[in-house]
């Protein structure tokens, strides 16, 4: 991502003076349209007493050599050539140093962080008519002394948001219309004097010193002393500059220990996060509010002032209320993410990032969520979303007096909200291997089927056919339960007596795998003729792996059909065509080699069905 120009270079640029090609120590000078010097007060450094801090000189040129060995030193720009001197000087404060106003005067907050993202919060503090001094590169500010005045030594804000931390300290004058850069050069800041100075020579050598530290006379030599160390000044061959920066001694006094912004006040539809520059939420954060739902993406980007773009956490904390019901929670993030609502642990995505997007299902009574977030960022991309949203429950089914109400669970357990559907009878509904409704899924599902039907007394034959699992009440009685060993081509259970009313109705299916159908219907038994006759001579033999034939004698001439039972299932056989015949029919089963089945028989028709004959049993091929 590109960023702006650094805003010393920027200044260095437009501050540029004409080269002069020989060895010359020049003080360093801003063309100003004043009509007057500006009244400049006594300054005091912009740290506290007890600090040792380092100010930033040398060397900026391509093959210098050696500077001041301190790693809180910060080195300044050029962009070639001799260039002439920043309004200001460096230091080298560590990440969130106290700033200190350097004198008494009025502050004016005049960068936020949106005019120059990379310079972080700029402060001015106006001292007189003429004169202010400005303060860069701060991480936070305390927000509530824009406009007010304040003394030498009270806390104005935080260093740490730059490259290398430091606090650029630069000097300003107003022109009558507008503040504008003011050379640093002689300016004394607690009993040192400013002296800035350029070393003239080829434009791969020439220096560029914005602002170095000095007591005593300003007239140039040529070897000097400054305070902190000594500066060699080469003027034949390579130039070579050896400087070092610090540390210097403050006199001033902290006064003031209001550092951090005042926490910030949201609103009843916000979130207020609190963002954290480490992985363990340590430390004071910086404080923003965030929208309801939660949305953030910051992409390789910082989340806020101060903080860097990886290993930084934030909290937020909110209130929402909601009503009775069942509400799904989203959550999508990179890196980890977890959601507490009431103090109760709901989501814990913390530890295998990034999560693309999951979905979480909670109850509730209605009443106030308080919503704990938390976020951490360890690398790469980053961004945070949160939301939910409730269920809508469809208005209650209601189906007609010839219709079974369907309740259809996404589940095999008849568990959660079904979809509920009509569904004429007789049933006879077959989804192959597709959804049995919106929002259901293929395989895994149940149905609950529920109605009320009108009964002439006497007897009935129900019939049912399913795969997978199928059972079926009538009047709260079970009188069909094949539930757990499917698929049932098809059955018929008899003679089932009923008195005169009209009776409920259950019939509950299960679907595992594969292909789904269901099929239940009834029939009752003709009550002005006779049943028919049952057969005889009932034999079983192996025909082929898997496949039974069963032969019989026909004893009746007014049977429907006949039926055979192998202890699990019936097979429903077309009638004979008289009376004496010997008839058989195979029977594919499936059944494994060596399995031990025994058959009978029996005739029916619509006056009822004779009783079960044969029992010829066999080891199966």
């Amino acid at each position: 991502m590109s960023k702006p120009l650094n805003r010393h270079v920027a200044q260095s640029i437009a501050l540029a003076v004409t080269v002069i090609v020989m060895p010359v120590v020049l003080m360093l000078a801003v063309s100003q349209e004043t009509s007057a010097a500006p009244s400049i007060p006594m300054l005091l450094m912009p740290f506290d007493e007890s600090l040792s801090i380092n100010y930033t000189s040398g060397p900026h040129v391509p093959y210098d050599t050696t500077a001041c060995a301190v790693k809180t030193m910060i080195y300044s720009s050029t962009v070639g050539g001799a260039q002439t001197g920043m309004n200001g000087i460096d230091f080298g404060f560590a990440n969130g140093t106290e700033v200190l106003a350097v004198s008494a005067g009025r502050v004016e907050i005049y960068n936020d962080t949106s005019v120059y993202s990379s310079s972080g919060y700029e402060v001015r503090i106006i001292h007189n008519s003429s004169f202010a001094t400005e303060y860069w590169h701060m991480s936070q500010v305390d927000l509530s002394l824009n406009g007010k005045s304040v003394s030498a030594g009270q806390v104005i804000g935080k260093s740490g948001y730059s490259g290398a931390y430091h606090l650029h300290l630069a000097f300003v004058e107003w022109n009558g219309s507008k503040w504008i850069p003011l050379s640093a050069t002689g300016i004394v800041i607690d009993g040192y004097r400013i002296r800035g100075f350029q070393v003239v020579g080829s434009s791969t050598t020439a220096l560029n010193y914005q602002g170095t530290l000095t007591t005593g006379s300003d007239s140039p030599q040529d070897y000097y002393y400054p305070f902190c160390g000594k500066t060699v000044r080469r003027w034949t061959g390579a130039t070579t500059i050896q400087a070092q920066g610090g540390p210097v001694k403050s006199h001033n006094h902290r006064k003031d220990s209001n550092t951090t912004p005042p926490p910030a006040t949201c609103t009843s539809s916000q979130y207020t996060a609190s963002i954290y520059n480490n992985t363990s939420f340590s430390g004071t954060p910086v404080t923003q509010c965030h929208s309801q739902p939660l949305n953030k993406n910051w992409g390789a980007g910082s989340p806020a002032a101060g903080i860097g773009a990886d290993n930084f956490t934030i909290r937020w904390t909110g209130q929402a209320n909601v009503t009775a019901g069942t509400y799904d929670l989203y959550v999508r993030s990179d890196d980890g993410i977890r959601v507490w609502i009431n103090n109760g642990l709901y989501i814990d995505r913390w530890d295998s990032p990034p999560y693309t997007g999951a979905t979480f299902p909670v109850s509730t009574t209605a009443q106030a969520w308080n919503i704990k977030i938390e976020y951490i960022e360890r690398g790469g991309n980053a961004y945070a979303e949160f939301r939910w949203s409730q269920r809508t429950t469809p208005p209650p089914v209601t189906c007609g007096s010839s219709q079974y109400t369907a309740s259809i669970y996404n589940n095999t357990s008849f568990s959660g909200t079904p979809v509920t559907q009509c569904q004429n009878w007789p049933l006879n509904q077959n989804w192959g291997s597709g959804s049995p409704a919106s929002g259901i899924g293929a395989d895994n599902f149940t149905i609950r089927w529920t109605g009320r039907a009108s009964f002439n007394a006497g007897k009935y034959d129900f019939y049912v056919r399913s795969d997978d699992g199928i059972r079926v009440w009538v009047n709260n009685a079970l009188i069909i339960n094949q539930w757990d060993n499917p698929p049932y081509t098809g059955m018929n259970y008899i003679n089932y007596t009923m008195a005169a009313g009209t009776w409920d109705i259950k019939i509950e299916y299960i679907e595992r795998s594969g292909n789904a159908y269901a099929e239940f219907r009834w029939t009752q038994q003709q009550t002005t003729g006779s049943p028919p006759a049952a057969p005889s001579n009932v034999q079983a033999s192996n025909v082929s792996p898997g496949v039974v034939r069963v032969t019989w004698k026909d004893n009746s001439n007014n049977e429907t059909g006949f039926r055979v039972w192998d202890g699990a299932r019936y097979w429903t056989i077309g009638a004979a065509s008289g009376s004496g015949g010997g008839w058989y029919t195979d029977l594919n089963g499936g059944w494994a080699s060596g399995t031990y089945k025994c058959f009978q028989m029996q005739a029916y028709n619509d006056y009822g069905s004779s009783g079960w004959v044969g029992m010829s049993c066999l080891n199966t091929k």
